[in-house]
């Protein structure tokens, strides 16, 4: 059958990308550009805030890129092992002092 035949609706429901796909495809991409730095970068920078800041878990997220915190909170797990609340309350605790003054062997 001829292309010419097949009309409009036909041509427009198999040649574009539905609506959910192009979604993904976009929030994907913006992803990407909207922090513009490598996924090691953005962790990185996350640990910083969360080392040298008090801003809330949902806004670190923002500022290194993502969306969504959850997001954020699962890919700073997978490359840190630990969530990012209980990384900044690890780097947080005090250093104890024994450890810090010099031994007299």
């Amino acid at each position: 059958m001829p292309i010419e035949k097949l009309g409009l609706p036909f041509l427009n429901r198999y040649s574009q990308p539905q609506a959910e796909e192009l979604g993904a495809l976009f929030r994907e991409i913006q992803e990407g550009w909207s922090s513009g730095l490598p996924a090691g970068l953005r962790n990185q920078q996350a640990c910083r805030y969360l080392n040298f800041t008090d801003y809330p878990i949902k806004e670190i997220a923002k500022l290194c890129g993502y969306y969504e915190e959850y997001h954020f909170s699962k890919m700073f797990k997978q490359m840190n092992g630990v969530p990012p609340s209980a990384y900044r309350s690890m780097q947080r605790q005090p250093t104890s002092r024994k450890s810090l003054a010099p031994s007299n062997d």
